[in-house]
């Protein structure tokens, strides 16, 4: 059971990475895991690493990162200024991914 209040942290991060920007947070209902989309447009402040990740809480009540859950559209463009979750679909938001228009990244684990 987590405590009251849990705090979920990126390994080496930087104020400039505004990882908390934008959160999602789902349950499945199948088999009660429970999973937070944190977003952080500023991540690493390089061209391609603006991202969002996914975390899943343990039995313990720590928020683990997912391994390969960090999500990124592999351009600059500000991915995790939002995020969703809508069942198995996590939802990132690219408003200036660097293409001819923004765009919204759609994934599934």
């Amino acid at each position: 059971m987590p405590s009251p209040t849990s705090k979920i942290t990126l390994t080496n991060a930087t104020s400039s990475d505004e990882f908390g920007k934008s959160i999602a947070i789902t349950q499945t209902p199948a088999n009660n895991i429970k999973t937070a989309i944190i977003g952080a447009p500023g991540e690493f402040n390089t061209v391609t690493d603006d991202a969002a990740h996914v975390f899943d809480l343990d039995s313990e009540g720590r928020w683990v990162e997912v391994p390969n859950g960090k999500l990124t559209s592999g351009r600059q463009g500000s991915c995790g200024d939002s995020v969703a979750v809508f069942g198995a679909f996590y939802f990132v938001g690219c408003p200036s991914s660097g293409e001819s228009t923004s765009s919204c990244h759609v994934t599934f684990p």
